[in-house]
């Protein structure tokens, strides 16, 4: 038996709907017998019962006219739809027959970028590998390797016969080792220097390098911008979006992508790319068929490529992109996931080591004298001044009475100014890859329910509402309102700076700050509170709640006595967020699977849906923030995204949920019944987290396997440090069930 690809690619004139059909078999599942005609290319050497790959694509323009009649299918994603056995061939007429076998989602190439062992067939980067449509050969080990991949991600009916045929265990076991060697090919300092790189070598990252061809594009749409290039007909086309759109469906990223080592060589290929389009049919067909040729122009000599001239003779130009290639790597590279809040719950019977996850974390990315510290928190405090101080009066002039809370919080502060961030006025700005040299400051409040949160916390809690993230190819802004007002700092003066231990000039334009806008919440700090909920604690209002990310420690990091000697999991490295709002970073979101957060936001509006007419009803706050997890997690998978829903449900959702069974029964049900909102929310993500809910199939994002053999009975070992787990929230669900039919009371705390 052999192994092939196939390019099926959308036609413009109507061919007896042969392409609907094909295409609506896999949307559907349906496995089906199809006979495709006009193959061209290797059809002389396929044989019966050979192996093929179903990739089916089409450019905007043929889609819209096969499909004018059937919005619903004319905006299909380019991708891998089904694998296939061959029947017959009938070589003379071009044509085969295969029953395909559908997958259960569209695999699009950017899924497989990081497998190098796809580059140059099934993956995105195709340079010098065939872009028409047509059968091309595949090797038997990348076959392999794909069908382990599709398996293993449950993208597959293992049901099928034609997995049988064929032994495919462990065919991405050696996907680590040339993971390694593909980063090192294509520069290992920068994708760690800008945080994409997981910290174990064997997690594969989630994203590629995108600075250098945004600051490219952005480079080209100013230039033609300037009244001596800018031409009205073309003014809609040049725009990131249309020109990133370009680069990834007609050229494999190839006309925005230049070597900093190989500026003048790179420059050569991409004209030659460009003067040669013609040879690109799908190109030339969307050129045809779109504004009369104004796409080839756009990239034309006397626009784009006129462009690239100017910018390789720009010094300042040829320095800034090649920046975005040389900043050193620091610890903070080592970050595996920016939380998508600054402010965690860790909540959990005393003794399982949370106060210890949080020292352990600090310690990864700075150290415990600098980047931690730890506040036990007092039963009698009741106001913001027992965590951020006071102005006392007491020797008859002001004297501002500082805490370890406020000198840690300016401790953070100063480990931005360090890095030469321009804090001149309340947007502090810098260059994006300046956070990853700035490190994340934990703040540990210990036994933080021992007082009453709404009270001490009330000011942290309002000022966390007030942050504001922007970004802009490679420079970021952020702000946010003080926590302590400009007027207290002045009061405090010079007796104050000195205090908070930032004195000489170093910090002149920190403290200027300081004094004109107040000291606001840092940018990398995170604060996480420990929780023991008892009778001598107290509970959480929704407003806490709704403000942080709560983790039944015990859920998320549990204690496994059989490993106490020679642990074999561990938590990921925690950073700190860089998105404020999800309505402006539809970037970040676009290179997940949810690409423009249609599935998160009809996943939570039918939860919410379930607590309408209840006290647990969410609000935009709690859709930003699921969709700022999906953004930080950037799943590729629907069982990626599940597990990314799981977990939101687990941080946000349940531990909103409390009381008896008259509180919990549903909006116009009654007690007898039985029926309460665990359970209708229990019936709903049966469904929407199908792909995880009855066995241990999902990723775990928080932990991985440190190396070592588990002896966790309640996990699964794979090829790579993954771990898969149960779902979560179906497990919690159901204690938070029990509980309440044995003591008519139940919450989400342990």
């Amino acid at each position: 038996m052999k192994f092939y690809y196939v390019k099926l690619s959308c036609p413009e004139a109507n061919d007896g709907d042969k392409f609907k059909k094909i295409l609506s078999a896999c949307l559907t599942k349906k496995v089906e017998d199809f006979e495709f005609s006009n193959i061209p290319n290797k059809i002389h050497e396929l044989e019966k019962n050979d192996f093929v790959v179903f990739i089916l694509s089409g450019d905007v323009g043929n889609k819209n006219v096969y499909f004018r009649n059937d919005d619903s299918l004319k905006n299909f994603g380019n991708g891998i739809y089904a694998l296939g056995k061959v029947n017959s061939i009938t070589p003379v007429d071009k044509k085969f027959s295969a029953t395909l076998y559908p997958l259960n989602e569209c695999i699009s190439r950017e899924q497989l970028y990081l497998y190098p062992q796809f580059s140059d067939n099934l993956g995105v980067m195709t340079k010098g590998s065939p872009n028409q449509a047509g059968l091309y050969s595949l090797d038997q080990d990348v076959y392999l390797s794909l069908i382990d991949y599709l398996t293993k991600n449950k993208i597959i009916n293992n049901e099928y016969g034609l997995l049988k045929e064929i032994n495919y265990t462990d065919k991405l076991s050696q996907v680590a080792i040339a993971n390694q060697i593909f980063l090192k090919a294509k520069n290992l300092e920068s994708f760690k220097a800008l945080g994409l790189l997981q910290a174990s070598p064997n997690k594969l990252f989630t994203s590629h390098n995108n600075a250098p061809r945004d600051y490219l594009i952005d480079c080209f749409c100013k230039w033609f911008a300037k009244p001596e290039n800018f031409k009205i007909s073309y003014e809609g086309l040049v725009t990131g979006k249309v020109l990133k759109s370009w680069d990834q469906d007609f050229f494999n990223h190839q006309i925005f992508s230049i070597d900093k080592d190989a500026i003048d060589e790179d420059i050569k290929k991409i004209k030659k790319i460009v003067e040669n389009s013609d040879a690109n049919q799908e190109w030339s067909k969307f050129n045809d068929s779109s504004s009369k040729g104004a796409p080839k122009a756009v990239l034309g000599k006397n626009n784009y490529l006129s462009f690239l001239d100017s910018f390789s003779k720009d010094p300042e130009q040829i320095k800034a992109y090649k920046d975005l290639f040389n900043i050193k790597v620091t610890s903070n590279a080592n970050i595996a996931l920016r939380l998508s809040k600054p402010f965690i719950l860790l909540a959990g019977i005393s003794g399982t080591g949370k106060t210890r996850f949080i020292r352990e974390q600090a310690s990864k990315t700075g150290s415990i004298e600098k980047t931690y510290q730890l506040i036990p928190v007092r039963p009698d405090w009741h106001e913001p001044s027992d965590l951020l101080g006071y102005v006392s009066r007491v020797s008859g002039s002001p004297y501002y009475v500082a805490t370890d809370v406020l000198r840690f919080i300016v401790k953070a502060w100063s480990a931005i100014a360090d890095k030469n961030i321009d804090c001149q006025s309340k947007v502090i700005k810098g260059h994006i890859l300046d956070l990853n040299e700035i490190p994340p400051y934990w703040l540990c409040l210990d036994e933080m329910n021992l007082a009453p949160v709404e009270q001490y916390f009330s000011d942290f809690l309002s000022i966390l509402e007030t942050r504001i993230w922007a970004k802009n190819t490679n420079k970021f802004e952020y702000s946010c309102d003080a926590l302590l007002s400009g007027k207290l700092v002045n009061e405090g003066g010079h007796q104050l700076r000195n205090d908070l231990e930032i004195t000489g000039g170093k910090y002149d334009a920190l403290w200027d700050h300081f004094s004109n806008f107040g000291i606001g919440i840092p940018l990398n700090l995170i604060v996480a509170g420990t929780v023991n909920m008892d009778e001598t604690t107290h509970g959480f209002s929704r407003k806490v709640l709704d403000r942080a990310l709560s983790f039944d420690f015990g859920d998320f990091f549990p204690n496994n006595f059989d490993s106490y000697f020679n642990p074999s999991i561990e938590a990921v490295t925690l950073g700190y967020p860089i998105w404020s709002n999800a309505s402006i970073e539809l970037d970040a979101l676009s290179t997940t699977i949810d690409k423009d957060g249609k599935k998160s936001i009809g996943f939570l509006s039918e939860v919410n849906e379930k607590l309408d007419g209840s006290y647990f009803k969410i609000a935009y706050r709690s859709l930003n923030d699921l969709l700022l997890s999906v953004i930080a997690f950037q799943p590729k998978s629907e069982i990626e995204l599940h597990a990314v829903w799981d977990d939101f449900v687990m941080c946000k959702i349940l531990p909103r949920i409390e009381g008896d069974i008259d509180k919990l029964a549903i909006h116009g049900g009654t007690s007898d019944a039985q029926v309460t909102i665990l359970s209708e929310l229990k019936e709903l993500l049966a469904k929407k987290l199908s792909s995880i809910w009855n066995d241990e199939s999902r990723p775990d994002l928080y932990r991985r396997f440190s190396g070592t053999t588990t002896t966790d009975r309640n996990i699964q070992e794979t090829n790579t440090n993954t771990i898969l787990i149960a779902c979560r929230s179906k497990n919690k669900i159901s204690w938070m069930e029990n509980r309440l039919t044995n003591t008519s009371f139940t919450n989400y705390w342990p």
